[in-house]
Order: C-alpha cells, then sequence, then structure tokens
C-alpha cells in the first residue's frame, strides 16, 4: 500500500515522539490496518531508535475483557512505552474491539471498487449505435423501394450524429 503522505511528512521530520503519536493516531482512525504495514515499515528504515524497550508489563490476552475502555487505556501507554510487543498487542486488540467498524469499512471499500469498475456506456457508444440502425433502416428502406422507411432510416443516421458530436465536445 502507498505510503500516505502526512505520514511521510512526520517522519521525515524526525522527530521521534511526534512520529509515534502520528502513528497512534493513525490506527485508531483506520482500524483496517490497510496502509499501517509499509507505512510503519517507513518510519522504521527513518528512525533507527523507534522503539523502546518492552517494560515488562504483562499483557491482558483475555479477549472477553479487551472493550473500548481498555484500548483506551492501553492508547495512553503505547506513547510512554512504544515497543514492539506493545504494538503488537495493540494491533491485535484494535482489530478485535473494531472488528464491527472493520467490517463496514471493508464493505463500504469493496462497493466503491465495484462502483468504479462497473463499465459505463457513453454518448459516443450509443450514437454508434444509434447510427448503425439508421444506416440499416435507410438502406433496407433504399432497397424495399419505400421512401419513408428511407427518411426515418437517415433521420436516426443524424440522431446518432448528434449523439456522437455532443459527447465528443463534452470531453474536450
Amino acid at each position: 500500500m502507498p505510503l500516505l503522505e502526512s505520514f511521510k511528512e512526520v517522519v521525515d521530520e524526525g522527530k521521534r515522539r511526534k512520529v509515534i503519536l502520528a502513528i497512534k493516531n493513525y490506527i485508531t482512525t483506520d482500524p483496517t490496518l490497510e496502509y499501517f504495514k509499509d507505512n510503519l515499515k517507513y518510519a522504521e528504515e527513518k528512525i533507527p531508535n523507534l522503539y523502546d524497550e518492552h517494560n515488562g508489563e504483562i499483557f491482558n490476552y483475555n479477549k472477553s475483557d479487551w472493550n473500548k475502555e481498555y484500548l483506551d487505556k492501553q492508547l495512553l501507554t503505547i506513547v510512554d512505552n512504544f515497543s514492539k510487543e506493545r504494538l503488537d498487542f495493540f494491533k491485535q486488540m484494535i482489530t478485535y474491539v473494531y472488528a464491527d467498524r472493520i467490517k463496514q469499512l471493508n464493505k463500504e471499500k469493496e462497493e466503491e471498487r465495484k462502483s468504479k469498475n462497473t463499465p459505463t456506456i457513453n454518448k459516443k457508444q450509443i450514437g454508434g449505435a444509434v447510427v448503425g440502425v439508421g444506416t440499416g433502416v435507410a438502406v433496407v428502406g433504399t432497397i424495399a423501394g419505400v421512401p419513408s422507411a428511407t427518411m426515418i432510416g437517415v433521420g436516426i443516421v443524424v440522431v446518432g450524429g448528434v449523439l456522437i458530436i455532443s459527447d465528443i465536445l463534452e470531453n474536450k
């Protein structure tokens, strides 16, 4: 996933505490952690002393105790002791506590992706089809010796041409 420019700017400043706060805010605003790995890797590369040594706190891995209040408490401690162990624990907790929110965000992203992949038909394509139909009607009318059908076919071709030209003009 791409680096977020705002995060990159904070890291490039080189202020460790500010980077830790940005990481904390980052993972709480996007519990899917979609961009997290690449952005964290960037911070690790730029700030060699990013992590603290773990202070020895024993984490509560009993998921029935994991709730937003406990998560908030851990948020406070991650700033004062930014260890790999604490960060790993925090990532597990946030994905558990915000599981419903993560499902909703992933569903929204999938719907957005699908809507962007839905093929659309523009006026130029419709116009081309209309010209084809009109040409067919005009040819059949001419062969059959029915002047009104020929005129209708020519009219349809003109409508198709107008659609094509309007699409071209709109997309200039």
